[in-house]
C-alpha cells in the first residue's frame, strides 16, 4: 500500500503541473501584447505580440529605404521584411 501512496503523489502533481503548462500556454497565444512601449516616451514602436507589431511612425537609422512604418503589422508581412531582423533579432 505504500508503494500507491508515493506514485499517486506524483501523479497529482505531474497533473497539476501539466494543467498550468497548459494555462500558461493558452495566455501566451492569446495576449495580443508581449511587449508595449512605455507611453511617456514617444518611440515609433507601440507594441510586439506573439502574431502582430505595430507601430506610430517609426523609421529606423539602418533601414536602406527609410520608410516609415504606421499600423499594425502581420509579423511576417513582406512589408516589413527590411525590419524583421531588428524585431526578432534571432530570426
Amino acid at each position: 500500500m505504500q508503494l500507491w501512496q508515493g506514485k499517486r503523489y506524483v501523479l497529482l502533481t505531474a497533473l497539476i503541473l501539466d494543467i498550468f503548462s497548459f494555462l500558461c500556454l493558452v495566455f501566451a497565444y492569446c495576449t495580443p501584447y508581449w511587449y508595449i512601449s512605455w507611453p511617456r516616451v514617444y518611440s515609433g514602436f507601440r507594441n510586439i505580440g506573439l502574431w502582430e507589431v505595430c507601430f506610430a511612425g517609426m523609421l529606423l537609422e539602418r533601414d536602406p529605404r527609410q520608410v516609415s512604418y504606421h499600423g499594425c503589422w502581420w509579423i511576417l508581412a513582406p512589408e516589413v521584411y527590411n525590419i524583421r531582423h531588428w524585431m526578432m533579432p534571432r530570426m
